[in-house]
């Protein structure tokens, strides 16, 4: 056993040992604060914790309920949980109408499980709104980021080009490395977002030294992820934040010199792989054999997309048939693949699955989410309702170049972060200024 899987294994061991701490409380003293600690603490790390924690929520829910306790139930009774049903009802018509109906299956219980966290949340949130679940998810997020950064400084690059060590290996933490960016991007959104707006009763100046070291940490995550949308999500979710706070403003033009200079930083890196104008000095936009500039390959799956929707209009091909009907659409290696199961789009790749209808539904539900969010963060710009606002205008822009939607660890996350806003809107938004004002 090597060094590197030493070290890895400690960090995983002490990091089960933190859930373990949050599942027992929660077990022993039926609260729904620790649960959702417990949840917070594996959002990022594992869908297995994530399921398991959920369990202990809707136990712990029930329990509450068994004791003749009134459970906050109507607070599921929302536009975005209807939105979400319809959804899912949606997709129960795909499915029957699918060209393969046994494909199916694995798509709808993904679509069953965020109905289910995202009803959970609703309610377990309101019943114990937990206020300082951030500080646990913040850990979550600062303990993966150190686990992707150490997979990345760690590679044996060998004698030659120092920049290597950003070649050979992207940081990845427990997931592919483009969740993993998508991860980061989530962090330093709410890292701002705190900074901004203080919890009440913190301390200025801790909270100011706990955000940029936060920060700090979180934002060499994203650069060794190596992942281009997440920067451009990033990017999505400042704008964000300033359409609601203009002090943020002042340091827009700090934040696009360093989403340039991490562009430039790509590209110019010796023998990289993700260096566009180098791919295409060296290849053109073709690579030959009838196939796109591998910087490019998303095109070949976006036009798949659309000529299963083409057709397949109203519903689609039915869910999870992409993969099995890609050979009918597309003949030949996409990046060493011959088959494919996701378009890289989830809109795209919805239209393709579930047509018309199921795309209608999707957007319905990802708007509702929005437009709620902005109209929070609008009426009380506080650190979660800011938080889940930008949050939202990144997902949406992650969405246009992979299927995050369809990544339950994304979306779970992103739907604990609404939720949890949702929850504490009630709660009176502290009177601070802007640190580094």
């Amino acid at each position: 056993m090597n060094h590197q899987d030493v070290v890895l294994r400690t960090c995983f061991a002490l990091g089960s040992t933190l859930w373990i701490a949050g599942f027992i409380a929660a077990a022993v003293r039926r609260k729904l604060s620790y649960a959702t600690i417990s949840l917070c603490l594996t959002l990022p790390i594992t869908i297995a914790g994530i399921n398991i924690s959920a369990g202990l929520m809707t136990a712990t829910l029930l329990w509450v309920l068994i004791r003749g306790e009134k459970g906050p139930l109507r607070a599921a009774l929302i536009p975005a949980n209807y939105a979400l049903w319809a959804y899912f009802g949606a997709a129960i018509i795909v499915s029957v109408m699918a060209v393969d109906s046994s494909r199916c299956w694995g798509d709808l219980q993904r679509d069953l499980h965020k109905l289910w966290v995202f009803s959970l949340f609703l309610v377990a949130l309101t019943a114990e709104p937990a206020p300082k679940s951030h500080l646990a998810l913040a850990a979550a997020f600062l303990f993966a980021a150190g686990v992707g950064i150490f997979q990345a400084l760690t590679q044996r690059v060998g004698e030659g080009v120092p920049w290597e060590v950003m070649t050979r290996m992207r940081a990845h933490a427990f997931v592919h490395p483009v969740t993993f960016g998508q991860q980061m991007t989530l962090a330093i959104l709410g890292s701002l977002c705190f900074l901004g707006y203080p919890p009440p009763g913190s301390s200025r100046k801790l909270n100011l030294a706990a955000c940029l070291s936060f920060l700090a940490v979180v934002i060499t995550a994203l650069i060794l992820s190596q992942g281009r949308g997440a920067f451009v999500a990033l990017a999505a979710g400042f704008a964000a934040i300033c359409v609601i706070d203009r002090r943020f403003r002042k340091y827009g033009y700090l934040a696009m010199a360093a989403g340039a200079a991490g562009v430039v930083l790509l590209e110019v890196i010796p023998e990289s792989s993700r260096s566009i104008s180098r791919t295409l000095f060296r290849d053109g936009f073709s690579s030959g054999d009838n196939n796109l500039n591998p910087q490019f390959h998303r095109l070949i799956l976006w036009r798949v997309g659309l000529d299963m929707f083409k057709d397949y209009p109203l519903l689609g091909i039915g869910l999870g048939n992409y993969k099995t009907q890609f050979v009918s659409y597309f003949q030949g290696k996409v990046d060493g693949q011959w088959v494919w199961h996701s378009a890289h789009n989830i809109y795209i790749h919805q239209l393709a699955e579930r047509g018309l209808v199921g795309l209608g539904a999707l957007l319905s539900f990802l708007g509702i989410l929005t437009v709620r969010a902005y109209r929070r963060a609008k009426q009380s710009p506080t650190g979660p309702n800011l938080w889940a606002w930008s949050v939202m205008a990144a997902f949406l822009v992650m969405n246009l170049t992979e299927s995050t939607f369809q990544v339950e660890m994304m979306a779970t996350t992103v739907l604990f972060i609404w939720a949890w806003a949702e929850a504490n809107h009630s709660r009176p938004a502290p009177s601070a200024k802007l640190p580094l004002s």
